[in-house]
């Protein structure tokens, strides 16, 4: 792919740093990033959904938020914009950018400055999902760098570890997580978390990365004493749920399930095999990353290959949490 000279990608990332007028640090998940912009409110909108993960640090990330109002659209290079049904991929000058059409944004990634750069037409044209799970590619790109992945999972966790909670999309991994909610167990997040593969000296890792949940009219039915605190509609009219924390702390993951819907069973774990568990993480997570897919394998593989791993089987999401706390209980690390 050729670039005019004076669109480079540096050319880019420079020319919105150099817009940026505004800064905010905050952390997310176990990242302390330094947000750049034009816009404190933009700032402080990207802010609001992050969660800390108290106690642990991972190396610092500067992200840049340019919109076409502080960076003309003249400047980014024809072969990065693409149709709205493309995603383009591109790599020079040791920076990766990420052009996505169906959302019109344009990501640029540079590791040996540790910054991300983000260029949008408009901040309000942002997609739902991108106000309220915010910096995703920020997250799955630096979780990369760092050794790490973020996995499509919920994840619930008693005072000394987690259970992960995978499956497809629309399998019931947020009704689960969420049922624990009120019901003695934190909710570490309904979707994504970022893990940190095993070491010789530590266990498997899962990190909270957003505030917000999301749960459907069916979901809520389910689970009535979670309607107060709802806070507002997201994408394909989801109701968006305030956990109420700003940061939790990271958990070692003890044990994870593949969330099946079985209403004529009681809800129930069993022992499933690890390669069963992988097939059941792997599909929907590596789609979620796109790009990173051999980094993001290993670090599925080798923390489904540290863990217990389970089928849990949902008829009444009421009756989750009891079940994972008995996974809890008995899968001491």
């Amino acid at each position: 792919m050729t670039f005019d000279s004076q669109t480079t990608l540096a050319h880019l990332a420079e020319r919105a740093f150099r817009a940026a007028t505004c800064q905010r640090t905050v952390d997310f998940g176990p990242i302390q990033v330094r947000l750049l912009g034009a816009s404190p409110e933009h700032l402080e909108r990207i802010a609001q959904p992050l969660v800390a993960s108290a106690g642990v640090s991972w190396a610092p990330l500067q992200v840049v938020v340019a919109t076409a109002d502080s960076v003309d659209s003249r400047y980014i290079p024809p072969a990065l914009r693409p149709r709205r049904d493309q995603m383009i991929v591109a790599h020079r000058e040791g920076i990766t950018a990420l052009a996505n059409g169906s959302d019109g944004t344009l990501w640029l990634l540079d590791p040996k400055r540790a910054t991300a750069t983000l260029w949008i037409k408009a901040f309000d044209a942002l997609p739902v999902w991108e106000h309220t799970s915010p910096l995703r590619t920020a997250a799955r790109w630096w979780s990369t760098v760092q050794g790490a992945a973020m996995v499509h999972a919920g994840a619930v966790a008693d005072d000394e570890r987690a259970v992960l909670l995978v499956g497809d999309s629309g399998v019931g991994k947020s009704t689960t997580a969420l049922s624990c909610h009120r019901a003695g167990l934190e909710v570490l997040g309904d979707d994504f978390c970022l893990v940190e593969p095993p070491t010789s000296s530590a266990p498997a890792t899962a990190h909270a990365m957003y505030r917000l949940a999301k749960l459907d009219e069916n979901a809520l039915n389910l689970l009535p004493h979670l309607r107060s605190q709802v806070i507002g509609t997201g994408w394909r009219g989801k109701k968006l749920l305030d956990l109420g924390h700003d940061s939790v702390a990271s958990r070692p993951i003890a044990a994870m399930c593949h969330v099946v819907q079985e209403p004529n069973s009681p809800t129930a774990a069993t022992p499933l095999a690890r390669a069963q568990l992988l097939r059941a993480v792997a599909p929907s997570t590596m789609f979620q990353q796109r790009l990173w897919e051999h980094e993001t394998w290993n670090v599925l593989a080798s923390t489904v290959r540290s863990v217990h791993c389970y089928r849990l089987s949902v008829s009444n999401p009421i009756e989750a949490p009891a079940v994972l706390r008995s996974i809890l209980e008995a899968d001491p690390l």
